[in-house]
């Protein structure tokens, strides 16, 4: 005997109805959508990013890029700046020339450069995609979110550049390639996310990502 099994309805937000009301979750799907939602936001950001570096590698001196390279210099030397100010306070001596730091490490000069990869723009892109990324989120709360990334990002981009000379100051060249290698890098994915778990909360929390996604 052949059983012809009618299909179940499909809740527009992601669930199984059964026949008896009771909505069956579908446990992947919701972080598929929001992993999809985060990459489609993402990518043009960094490519954008990309592709200013290396016009300004290429061409450095084009005109219409010309503003664009001061800027990002003048940022990075702010930055190595500003980390100077954390170095002066935990008492680690350096020398500053514009975006280049000198830290004594093992008793020996060592030149830490706050360049492209050191500023704190591709982390707080990467931030900025997952705020974008939101659907069904008010404008106003992304601005919020966007403003506040922007000062505490580049907070923690100053503090992880300042307790990178400093680890090489107190520990040695050992401890200065292993924080470089890996917190200097993991540690500031660790705090977009951190952020932006911390900018869900202020604007309802599980409510606005169970809205955002209709589930």
């Amino acid at each position: 005997r052949l059983c012809l099994y009618k299909p179940l309805p499909l809740h527009p937000g992601g669930r199984l109805i059964s026949p008896g009301g009771v909505s069956l979750s579908m446990g992947w799907r919701p972080y598929a959508l929001v992993m999809g939602r985060l990459t489609l936001a993402f990518l043009p950001l960094y490519c954008l990013y990309v592709q200013i570096h290396l016009a300004l590698l290429a061409y450095p001196t084009l005109l219409p890029l010309g503003w664009v390279q001061g800027f990002f210099e003048g940022w990075n030397a702010a930055t190595a700046y500003a980390s100077t100010l954390v170095l002066a306070l935990l008492r680690v001596p350096y020398e500053l020339a514009g975006n280049e730091m000198v830290v004594p490490v093992d008793g020996l000069p060592q030149t830490i450069i706050v360049g492209w990869e050191c500023n704190f723009f591709l982390p707080y892109f990467s931030f900025l995609a997952m705020i974008l990324a939101l659907p069904r989120v008010r404008w106003m709360e992304r601005g919020l979110g966007m403003a506040g990334g922007l000062l505490l990002i580049n907070l923690g981009n100053v503090l992880r550049i300042a307790t990178l000379a400093s680890v090489g100051n107190w520990y040695g060249r050992g401890a200065l390639d292993m924080y470089h290698a890996w917190m200097f890098n993991y540690g500031m994915s660790l705090w977009e996310v951190l952020l932006f778990y911390l900018w869900l909360l202020c604007i309802g929390g599980g409510k606005t990502l169970k809205r955002s996604l209709g589930i």
